[in-house]
């Protein structure tokens, strides 16, 4: 999630009820992955969460674009008078 998470990601986080982990907690997952063949069922159902959370992602990006455009808008009104 990263130390400078911001109002639009938090509230996407929570919105999304996604789990958020901190830097060790994700080494550590990464350090104690099992190798090997997955099951279909299993390799389906990360399929289908990977393609939620890259979606998601992209809708917290595009939401963080749309309010950096409005609030530089903003700013040139607020200078412009």
């Amino acid at each position: 999630m990263g130390d400078n998470a911001g109002p639009a990601k938090l509230a996407a986080i929570k919105k999304h009820d996604l789990k958020t982990l901190s830097e060790d907690e994700f080494l550590n997952l990464l350090a104690t992955r099992k190798t090997g063949k997955l099951d279909e069922k299993t390799r389906k159902k990360i399929e289908k969460e990977e393609e939620a959370i890259r979606q998601a992602a992209k809708d917290m990006e595009k939401r963080e674009k749309i309010q950096a455009k409005k609030e530089d808008k903003q700013e040139g009104s607020s200078t412009a008078g």
